[in-house]
């Protein structure tokens, strides 16, 4: 009988629950899905090379395309482990 009380508590709440209005799904119209659309955030990795003073060049591989962060001081680095190699030490 312990077990009576517990069951009602889970039991009301899905009912309760399933009352609850539908807002159902968004429509695709709403929202502007054309490739070309920015977000309005930068690669994080990209924005790093620029303010270390870097000048990033973005380079196509057979893999993808891959961006490279040229340093002040001449040296070229792929601008992630760049990234990951300063922000490591945070």
């Amino acid at each position: 009988m312990k077990l009576f009380p517990g069951l009602m508590a889970v039991l009301l709440t899905l009912v309760l629950g399933g009352c609850a209005p539908h807002r159902g799904p968004a429509r695709m119209a709403d929202h502007d899905t054309s490739p070309d659309r920015s977000i309005g955030m930068p690669n994080p990795a990209s924005a790093h090379c620029i303010r270390i003073g870097g000048r990033l060049e973005l380079r196509n591989t057979a893999g993808g395309t891959v961006g490279i962060c040229h340093l002040p001081d001449g040296t070229e680095m792929e601008e992630w482990a760049l990234f990951r190699r300063d922000m490591a030490t945070r």
